[in-house]
């Protein structure tokens, strides 16, 4: 069995060090509602969603107007459709 011993000073940039990003505290608001799918095409490229992005869903959020949204849903299972809603 190996016994280690720390050696040396310990780094002076130790008290600025940022925990790690997460990502899911500023896109996701509500996670019981929340699901990932994939873009299945590029028709919505004008909007900035192409070909096998991926798109946070939450299904809690009120349809508005100009609102992308996905309204295919078999079996508990989403679709790939999405639409835009005028």
């Amino acid at each position: 069995m190996h016994n280690f011993t720390a050696t040396g000073f310990p780094s002076p940039a130790e008290d600025y060090i940022k925990p790690k990003l997460d990502l899911n505290t500023y896109l996701i608001t509500r996670p019981a509602a929340t699901f990932f799918m994939r873009s299945a095409t590029s028709e919505l490229k004008e909007y900035g969603i192409f070909h096998n992005d991926i798109l946070i869903v939450d299904r809690a959020e009120a349809i508005t107007k100009n609102a992308i949204a996905e309204v295919g849903n078999l079996h508990g299972t989403a679709q790939e459709l999405v639409t835009v809603v005028h």
